[in-house]
């Protein structure tokens, strides 16, 4: 970890560069019978990811797309902003069953949004076919499930159980490969 801090993602670009360059294609071919590869992980810098802001980050998305393509969409903001509102203030043990109730509005109201704009973009454009990809894994995911999506804008991202420090880390897998010796 200190070694990732120490380099940044610049660094780690250029080692990955330098092992890629190492060998010409044609000498890889001809004189090596075995790769070594050794797994290593870079670790983001996320906030905890709740599915309340993946939720909202959805709709978010989904007003940008709608601005970008002139559509329009049902008006739920009034609805939106009262339900951020009882969500940001209901963690207290006797509200959470109003946490709960809001949150499941909240999830139908991004699933109202994202129909909508699907239903009106058919067929969906190539440049927003990975967004929308993402944005539906989001909105199908369940609390427990194993390959989540804990962030829209950086979907690769895995939970690795880290040291006692952080109860979360979130980090890209980054492999290199070198060409063995005979």
């Amino acid at each position: 970890m200190h070694f990732h801090k120490r380099i940044g993602e610049e660094g780690m670009k250029v080692i990955f560069k330098q092992s890629i360059d190492l060998f010409g294609e044609e000498r890889v071919r001809k004189e090596v019978r075995e790769v070594r590869v050794d797994t290593t992980v870079q670790e983001k810098n996320f906030t905890f990811p709740t599915d309340r802001k993946l939720i909202e980050k959805v709709i978010g998305h989904c007003r940008r797309i709608s601005e970008e393509e002139d559509i329009k969409l049902e008006n739920l903001r009034q609805r939106n902003k009262k339900l951020k509102h009882q969500l940001r203030f209901a963690r207290k043990p006797k509200n959470m069953n109003k946490l709960r109730k809001a949150q499941r509005r909240l999830h139908k109201i991004a699933w109202k949004i994202y129909h909508d704009l699907v239903s009106q973009l058919n067929p969906i454009p190539i440049s927003y076919m990975k967004e929308f990809d993402v944005l539906y894994r989001v909105l199908t995911q369940k609390r427990d499930d194993i390959n989540k999506v804990y962030s829209v804008h950086e979907p690769d991202l895995v939970y690795l159980r880290g040291k006692n420090i952080s109860r979360m880390s979130l980090r890209t897998r980054v492999h290199l490969r070198t060409p063995g010796r005979r």
